[in-house]
């Protein structure tokens, strides 16, 4: 976990999650799986957000940047942060934004989960679909099969809106061709640039997601 501590007084108590789960499935007659999409894209988008975060200065509201791990195997370090969420005194998380495969596929695509289809729709999920547009992403598609079986179905447990942000499943999705020569690092990039605008969106004084 990064602390990325708010620069106001009191709505530094409230904390904006961005996580992403750092495993794969690992090795495999002798081969091994890399994962370089799934989800090395992500776990080194939320690198590239520490670093936005750095150039930007401190926001109203605080922000953890969380890596978990053991999502391939059911979600475990999502579920044990969820089950006793570890943060300064005092403080509460508000939302969580998850990024799960973001680096493949075309340019131009990219999925949300909970969808408007979803009954876990949320305005968060509203606001980064215009987000998305500025950043070459001109339709979010709909990744509501995915919304258990990612992290923020763990946060979402605390009673605090979530979204997930996914590129897509490929031919090498759970195979050891999974690698990163065929990583598109501009849209990470961009995927990556969508979350930051989301994350300056959320710094207003009051919040209705």
């Amino acid at each position: 976990c990064g602390f990325w501590r708010g620069s106001d007084p009191e709505l530094s108590k409230e904390v904006i999650l961005v996580s992403a789960h750092y495993d794969h499935v690992g090795a495999r007659d002798g081969k091994v799986w890399n994962g370089a999409d799934d989800n090395g894209s992500g776990t080194c988008g939320l690198l590239a957000v520490s670093e936005g975060l750095a150039a930007y200065g401190p926001m109203r509201r605080s922000i953890m940047l969380i890596w978990v791990s053991g999502e391939e195997k059911g979600l475990w370090g999502s579920r044990a942060w969820s089950d006793d969420p570890h943060l300064p005194e005092g403080c509460r998380p508000i939302a969580n934004l998850n990024i799960d495969m973001i680096g493949r596929n075309e340019p131009d695509e990219l999925y949300i989960t909970p969808s408007p289809e979803h009954e876990e729709y949320n305005g968060i999920v509203e606001i980064l679909g215009e987000f998305a547009k500025l950043e070459g992403f001109p339709e979010l598609g709909n990744a509501d099969d995915y919304y258990h079986r990612s992290d923020q179905a763990m946060f979402a447990r605390l009673g605090i809106p979530v979204a997930f942000l996914f590129s897509g499943i490929h031919e090498d999705y759970h195979k050891h061709t999974d690698t990163p020569d065929k990583i598109d690092c501009d849209k990470i990039r961009r995927v990556v640039r969508t979350v930051l605008r989301m994350l300056d969106a959320m710094q207003t004084d009051t919040l209705d997601f």
